[in-house]
């Protein structure tokens, strides 16, 4: 078999990401998000997803606003297809989203990688899973929790998205030499 003819692996449906840009006061959250590509095998994913710089690269740092090519990038995000990762979007509106405030940006690539592979899924409650830069504003120093995961959900039973923040940890958690994420660092919000 040529290498061109690898077997692909399909996702049962097909998968954004998403771009979150800063843009002018005036500008509405939607003006704000670009789709940067679509793909529905996890070999498309990789190859896009290698292909983007990682968010501590281009998101602000609390430090520095950093410019990617000829853009100032706020956020990530990987939804599937047809759903915006905003709060309207009908698939969005009547749920909510378990968030995390964490310091590295290598987490998102792995997290998004499950819920494409609906590993952390029970049950297609997970309509997207986004990263955007956090600090708080009020502190004058950086405060190492620079980047606020969230995983979002298009149903509110809160046992399905007690698992799913569960699956999240344990994927999360597997092989990584970080700090653990602990379920009492994890905040629900409904949308």
């Amino acid at each position: 078999m040529a290498s061109g003819d690898a077997e692909k692996h399909e996702l049962n449906e097909p998968w954004a990401i998403w771009e979150q840009r800063e843009q002018g006061k005036n500008m509405s959250y939607g003006d704000k998000l670009f789709k940067l590509c679509t793909f529905s095998t996890v070999e498309e994913f990789w190859g896009y997803w290698n292909n983007i710089p990682s968010p501590s690269q281009v998101l602000f740092d609390g430090f520095t606003r950093k410019k990617f090519a000829d853009r100032t990038v706020e956020g990530f995000a990987v939804f599937k297809e047809g759903i915006v990762p905003e709060w309207e979007d009908p698939e969005n509106k009547n749920g909510g989203e378990w968030s995390i405030r964490k310091g590295t940006g290598r987490v998102l690539g792995k997290a998004s990688a499950r819920a494409i592979g609906e590993l952390i899924d029970p049950g297609n409650e997970v309509t997207g899973v986004r990263v955007i830069h956090k600090n708080n504003k009020k502190d004058k120093k950086d405060s190492g929790n620079n980047y606020r995961y969230e995983i979002w959900l298009r149903g509110l039973s809160r046992a399905k998205a007690d698992e799913i923040r569960n699956r999240t940890m344990d994927v999360v958690n597997s092989g990584s030499s970080g700090a653990p994420w602990v379920s009492n660092e994890f905040v629900y919000k409904k949308h």
